[in-house]
């Protein structure tokens, strides 16, 4: 598969959640998570962290916390 198209296949899944970063990473053969962040950023595919997942991420820690 072409470089680009294989690209193309990391961004989309990647903006859809059916892929991690990680498993970007592993897919373009990335070492390292400042390079797959930067491979993202390049492609304007940020991740949908919305206020509602951070307080999700916030009561998920809090609850971990109290066990």
């Amino acid at each position: 598969m072409p470089r680009r198209a294989l690209e193309a296949v990391a961004i989309e899944g990647y903006r859809s959640k059916a892929i991690t970063a990680e498993d970007v990473g592993r897919l373009l053969g990335l070492s390292s998570r400042w390079e797959i962040d930067e491979f993202l950023s390049r492609a304007k595919a940020y991740f949908d962290y919305t206020v509602d997942d951070l307080a999700e991420d916030v009561e998920a820690i809090r609850s971990a916390r109290r066990r």
